[in-house]
């Protein structure tokens, strides 16, 4: 893809100049399209398989931020194991605003739900930290008007001031998420204050995410957490320069933590289909199956007749397995997974920008 202003456009305008390109080809071309602004994403995901997926130009397409968070927290040990015995939930709290904190904030959303939620209702807890975030929410609950109606989600102002929306109870509140916003800078009182009650609490397994784009600013932020955050927080930062000894340099003092980094785009280059598109097509591929147990179509040739839509949900379905697999018991009483798999699904959709209720599409 390309790099600079309208890098959509510009990557989508690509697409067409290579299917026509390709329409005389003697086999299948693979090609992974690139995008970086959230809503091209969204867009896409209400086109049509045939329109996506006509002739021999098969393309997957992926929005960096998205995989650079999923990097961090699918099939790696960062987030926390929580089993259904335990009276614990997770709070991850995003110190920043924009395009990762979102693509973080979806992931946990669509990956996180615990088996303890059923016998506890503790809900996973998604906290964005930064300045002016009152915007940032109005933004965001325009963009998921069908997650917001249903979760419940509280801004606090800078002077402390609560104000929470409740969520739709005519079907139940059955959503494991809650959202919280802090309109204050990392360093004033109110947000430091907030974050070290989380790290301090025996209820709560906090994760800390730096989604700051300018890397010294990340820095700065990184280095004057409150102390707790240090003792009993997981942290990781978004970091896309091309060196991370300051990192290293940060681990080895020991007065941190241990810092994880998100943002690495030379994994994307090695590994977006292994690690992305084929967790997506074995997830289809099961589904399929099921379905109809006499198909004879390979993984890929299922894959290929799907929508982008379709495409998400299943990398989706694939991306909450690794968690699950560590924190759920497998026995032959399956309610918890089951459980844990239609939240997950309901969330999955409401990411998509799906809402439910007979007025909506």
């Amino acid at each position: 893809g390309e790099d600079g202003p309208e890098r959509d456009s510009r990557n989508l305008h690509c697409i067409e100049v290579l299917r026509s390109i390709s329409e005389k080809a003697l086999r299948d071309i693979h090609c992974h399209l690139l995008l970086s602004d959230p809503s091209t994403s969204e867009i896409l995901r209400y086109l049509k398989a045939p329109e996506q997926n006509k002739g021999h130009l098969l393309v997957d397409v992926f929005n960096e931020y998205e995989f650079m968070s999923e990097q961090l927290l699918v099939g790696t040990d960062f987030l926390p194991t929580i089993r259904e015995s335990e009276n614990e939930r997770l709070h991850v709290v995003l110190i920043g605003t924009g395009p990762i904190a979102q693509a973080v904030a979806f992931a946990v959303a669509n990956v996180c739900h615990y088996p303890n939620f059923k016998r506890t209702n503790l809900k996973t807890c998604i906290t964005f930290v930064d300045e002016d975030c009152e915007k940032w929410v109005d933004r965001l609950v325009v963009s998921r008007m069908g997650l917001f109606r249903l979760s419940k989600y509280t801004y606090v102002d800078a002077n402390g001031n609560k104000v929470t929306h409740d969520p739709e109870t005519t079907r139940g509140d059955y959503l494991d998420v809650e959202w919280n916003f802090v309109d204050a800078y990392c360093e004033a009182d109110l947000a430091r204050n907030f974050i070290a009650a989380v790290a301090a609490s025996p209820k709560e397994r906090l994760v800390v995410c730096i989604c700051k784009e300018d890397a010294s600013k990340a820095i700065s932020t990184l280095v004057h957490l409150p102390r707790a955050v240090y003792d009993n927080a997981d942290i990781a930062v978004y970091w896309r320069e091309a060196n991370d000894d300051i990192i290293k340099h940060i681990n080895e003092s020991g007065m941190y933590g241990y810092v994880r980094i998100m943002g690495d785009i030379d994994e994307m280059k090695e590994f977006v289909h292994s690690r992305r598109v084929e967790r997506g097509q074995r997830a289809n591929y099961v589904r399929e199956r099921r379905l109809n147990p006499d198909t004879r179509d390979t993984e890929e040739k299922m894959w290929y007749r799907l929508s982008e839509a379709d495409k998400t949900a299943a990398i989706y379905c694939a991306n909450a397995l690794p968690l699950r697999k560590r924190c759920f018991e497998i026995t032959d009483d399956d309610s918890l997974l089951r459980d844990a798999e239609h939240r997950r699904w309901m969330m999955s959709m409401l990411l998509m920008g799906y809402r439910s209720g007979p007025t909506d599409e």
